[in-house]
């Protein structure tokens, strides 16, 4: 419609469009810096790509009805990922050097091929994104690593959907470990943020599951008949079977009395030398990273560190007495922290298992994601009082 407008016409449309994104996007972003972005990302989006790939032009009577038409919004949906990575990049910013940053040209180049880059992902992160968050909060803060790690989780379930026909046992942890990133990462954009941790956990505990049991292939086929038995016992009255009771009377740690965690865990027992390396709780997520701690060595040591104390975190949250955050952010590091751990370095052994390429739409998702890991990791480490209560403060308010 608009190309049939004459010259005047679109001068007015274009105007009120970006007088109409000045006042939407108030109070986030300073608004001529907002579409002088904007115009250049178009330019490299209309000059590189076809823009269809990222936004569906295509009209039809149910889109109409359903409100699921892109091609009316491709301005704000732009403005989004301005707002969300230029936030993110300010994070415990000063007035002053954001302001110096957005006179930047070099600044301003690496924003713009932050947003096409985004955009490009689109089809695999933003698409599923609601249009307004279910609870008040953060807003536009999913940028940059969160939406990194949804559009890996996306990718990998495409991944193992295109080899469903391949699958073996571990096709169904993998399923369950992206499943589990993506519910997750839901919360975090609907700002639910402190009830994503027990997700996080269940996570944690699959990604460390799946560690262990492709270092010890033996031990796949008693994993899930370990599993076999959960279900039973889960569904069946709480009642133990037979053949699980007689594999917990010949269990190789007899002073472990708990049935439970041996229903969970016992599938240990097949790794020889597991019980001369764990001595206290064998049957439990402890008793695996204790294992894991001990036969990896350098960075994969350093990783296996790292989560036993982001799992102890979401124990706290879990298990604990904390009700209340009062600086949201933390949660936005720490959660982004977990979820990076665990959804690269699965997505990363899937593509390799599968001989399925790293790449999306020619972004090395994996570069891109330890970048913007790098960058959330250099913000954490400036954490304090004082840059929280600026931060909060601030909100760019003074724009």
């Amino acid at each position: 419609m608009i190309n049939t407008l004459i010259p005047n016409e679109i001068e007015k449309f274009n105007r009120e469009t970006n007088e109409a994104l000045g006042r939407i996007f108030s109070g986030k972003i300073k608004k001529s810096f907002l579409l002088k972005i904007k115009e250049k990302v178009k330019v490299v989006l209309y000059n590189n790509d076809d823009i269809s790939k990222y936004f569906d032009f295509n009209f039809s009577a149910e889109k109409l009805v359903s409100g699921n038409l892109d091609s009316s919004t491709i301005d704000y949906e732009i403005c989004k990922y301005i707002v969300g990575c230029h936030r993110a990049n300010m994070i415990f910013v000063s007035n002053e050097l954001r302001v110096n940053q957005e006179k930047n040209s070099q600044y301003i180049d690496v924003l713009v091929n932050n947003v096409v880059e985004h955009i490009k992902l689109r089809p695999f992160a933003g698409k599923f994104f609601r249009k307004q968050p279910i609870m008040r909060g953060e807003n536009f803060i999913y940028f940059p690593l969160p939406y990194d790690l949804f559009a890996i989780s996306i990718n990998a379930i495409f991944i193992l959907h295109n080899n469903v026909k391949k699958q073996n046992m571990m096709y169904f942890i993998f399923s369950q470990i992206f499943n589990k990133g993506l519910a997750a990462l839901a919360m975090l954009e609907d700002n639910f943020l402190d009830n994503t941790y027990p997700i996080c956990r269940g996570a944690i505990e699959l990604y460390l599951k799946m560690l262990l049991i492709l270092n010890r292939q033996e031990t796949v086929d008693k994993y899930f008949e370990f599993s076999k038995f959960e279900v039973e016992q889960s569904c069946c009255g709480q009642k133990y079977s037979k053949e699980f009771n007689e594999l917990f009377d010949k269990r190789i740690n007899k002073n472990y009395k708990n049935k439970v965690d041996f229903l969970h865990f016992g599938w240990v027992d097949e790794i020889k030398d597991y019980h001369q390396i764990v001595k206290q709780k064998p049957y439990s997520i402890n008793g695996v990273l204790k294992y894991l701690n001990d036969i990896y060595d350098g960075s994969n040591k350093t990783i296996i560190d790292n989560i036993k104390n982001l799992y102890k975190m979401c124990h706290g949250y879990t298990h604990g007495n904390i009700q209340y955050v009062k600086y949201p952010l933390i949660n936005y590091f720490e959660i982004s922290m977990m979820l990076y751990y665990v959804l690269t370095h699965t997505y990363e052994i899937i593509c390799d298992i599968y001989s399925a390429p790293i790449e999306i739409d020619n972004i090395d998702i994996l570069e891109k994601a330890n970048n913007d890991f790098n960058n959330l990791m250099k913000q954490h480490s400036i954490r304090s009082t004082e840059n929280f209560e600026n931060y909060y403060n601030q909100q760019f308010n003074n724009m």
